[in-house]
C-alpha cells in the first residue's frame, strides 16, 4: 500500500491509499486561523457520533520535533475540534505537500465552501484569494504591455490558465458574478479593513458596495467609526458631503449611464472643474432621468 508522504508507523494506525489516520496530539491549527464557532463544533460532534466523519480533514506536515512529525490544519478545523470534544485520539486526514501560499489558498477555499461567512468576511476572503492567485499566476494580474496582455489572453483562451473569478467560482461553488462583485469591492476596500468590518453596521452587501464607491478618505472615516462600534452607513451621502461634493458624487455615478459619448464627456469635464459652488440644478435633465 502506498502513502502520500513518509510517516512513522507509530503515528499512523491505519490508512487507505490517500487518507491517513493521524493522532490528534500531533495536529496544530494554523497560526492565523479564524476563530472556531462552538455551536458548529457541537453540531458536528453530534453528527460524527451518529454517522461518523464524512470528509477527512486536510493537513500539511511541519518540521520534525522531539515528539515526531507535526501537522498543520489546512481545512477542517471544526471537524478536528469535534473529534477533540468527543475525546477521540485519531482523525482521518489527507496530507498535502504545499508551500505557505498554497496552504493559505486551501484554507480560504475551505472557508468559502463551508463557512457561514458574513458579507465582509466573504469579500475579505475573496480579496485575499485574489492576491494569492495573482502571486501564483502573475500573468492573470492587470497591467503589462500589449505583448504580454495578448500572450495572457491566448493562454486563457487555450485553457492553460483561468481568470481569477472563474477559477474561484469553480473552486468554491459560488457564482462567478458574486466573485466578481466581491473582488471589485475587495480591491477598493482591502482585506484588512474588510476583516475589521465583520459584524459591524457596514457588514452588508449594499453597504460594502456603497463603501467601495467612496473615496479612500471617506472610506477610512466610516470604517474607523464602524470598527469602533458606531452605527454608520455608506449608503447615505447627503448628511456627510457638502453640496458640491454631493453633486460630484452624483455625476460620477451617472457618467457610465450617460446616453451619448458627448454627454459622458460633458459630465467628466464638469466633474473636473475646480469650482465649489456649482448648483445641483446644473445637472442636465437627461442625467437626472438616469438616476
Amino acid at each position: 500500500m502506498s502513502f502520500p508522504i513518509s510517516i512513522p508507523a507509530e503515528q499512523v494506525s491505519r490508512c487507505t491509499t490517500d487518507v491517513l489516520v493521524i493522532k490528534l496530539s500531533l495536529i496544530r491549527p494554523r497560526a492565523n486561523a479564524r476563530p472556531i464557532i462552538p455551536k458548529r463544533v457541537n453540531q458536528l460532534a453530534d453528527s460524527i457520533r451518529e454517522i461518523g466523519l464524512q470528509s477527512p480533514i486536510v493537513l500539511r506536515s511541519l518540521t520534525d520535533t522531539g515528539d515526531g512529525k507535526l501537522f498543520e490544519i489546512l481545512a477542517g478545523r471544526h471537524r478536528y475540534e469535534a473529534f477533540v470534544l468527543l475525546n477521540k485520539e485519531e482523525i482521518p486526514a489527507i496530507v498535502r505537500d504545499v508551500d505557505d501560499l498554497h496552504a493559505e489558498l486551501i484554507e480560504i477555499d475551505e472557508n468559502l465552501c463551508r463557512e457561514n461567512l458574513t458579507p465582509a468576511q466573504m469579500t475579505a476572503a475573496v480579496a485575499r484569494r485574489k492576491e494569492i492567485y495573482e502571486a501564483l499566476h502573475p500573468e492573470t494580474a492587470h497591467g503589462g504591455d500589449r505583448r504580454s496582455s495578448r500572450r495572457t489572453g491566448d493562454m486563457m483562451r487555450r485553457g492553460r490558465v483561468k481568470r481569477f473569478t472563474r477559477a474561484t467560482a469553480e473552486a468554491t461553488g459560488r457564482s462567478e458574478r458574486n466573485i466578481q462583485r466581491a473582488a471589485r469591492q475587495g480591491e477598493k476596500i482591502g482585506p484588512q479593513d474588510l476583516e475589521r468590518l465583520a459584524g459591524t453596521s457596514l457588514d452588508k452587501i449594499s453597504e460594502l458596495e456603497a463603501l467601495a464607491n467612496l473615496t479612500s478618505e471617506e472610506r477610512k472615516v466610516l470604517i474607523d467609526k464602524a470598527a469602533s462600534g458606531e452605527t454608520v452607513s455608506a449608503r447615505i451621502t447627503g448628511n456627510s458631503l457638502n453640496t458640491s461634493d454631493q453633486w460630484r458624487a452624483d455625476i460620477s455615478r451617472l457618467i457610465e449611464s450617460a446616453p451619448t459619448i458627448a454627454d459622458c464627456a460633458w459630465a467628466s469635464d464638469q466633474l473636473a472643474k475646480k469650482q465649489t459652488t456649482i448648483a445641483a440644478l446644473e445637472v442636465p435633465e437627461f442625467l437626472r432621468r438616469a438616476q
